[in-house]
């Protein structure tokens, strides 16, 4: 099995799919990789979930009759302020809109630290794939935060860094011959 690596994705937006005025301040922070100075936060009273933050446009080159066997999820979370916080939603985005199974984890956000959803279980998150979907640049991944506090706490989700790894097999040339056969074609005297 081969893998694409970590890759960052190149387009970052608020996705308000799943309700809420929780939008994240400065989005495309989430993508640049300095991971003390620059993030996207949200700022969120009590309970409630924050927007969707979007993250697309990975720029994948799967090569040509691949089979995608995984795929990885990395993200640089952090929280600050009172009250607890944990995943609302991570989803996956095909050709441009969420799809598959809910991957989130009832864990509490770190103050600082990478979180992976990877693994048997969801291995492909409740999708099917082709090489195609990954390689469009509609593809990614889109995160929501869920604050578990009272109404008198405030809570900050930070996210700093998104990165998708896809593993994949690569599939064989084909080779003409029985199997793929040219065309006719005609000789012109």
């Amino acid at each position: 099995m081969s893998d694409t690596g970590w890759i960052r994705g190149g387009t970052v937006v608020n996705d308000n799919t799943v309700g809420g005025d929780n939008s994240w301040g400065n989005p495309s922070s989430a993508i640049d990789g300095d991971l003390e100075t620059n993030y996207s936060s949200n700022l969120i009273p009590g309970t409630e979930y924050t927007q969707y933050l979007k993250v697309t446009n990975f720029g994948f080159n799967i090569p040509f009759n691949s089979i995608i066997d995984k795929i990885s999820v990395q993200i640089y979370q952090s929280r600050y302020g009172a009250g607890g916080s944990e995943d609302g939603y991570i989803r996956l985005v095909k050709d441009g809109s969420l799809s598959g199974d809910n991957v989130a984890d009832a864990v509490i956000w770190f103050h600082s630290g990478y979180k992976e959803w990877s693994g048997d279980d969801y291995s492909l998150w409740g999708n099917t794939f082709d090489l195609e979907d990954i390689n469009n640049s509609n593809f990614g991944v889109a995160i929501s935060g869920y604050a578990n506090g009272s109404s008198e706490d405030t809570l900050g989700f930070k996210i700093s860094d998104v990165q998708i790894k896809v593993y994949y097999t690569k599939g064989e040339t084909p080779i003409i011959g029985s199997k793929y056969p040219l065309p006719a074609f005609k000789i012109i005297s």
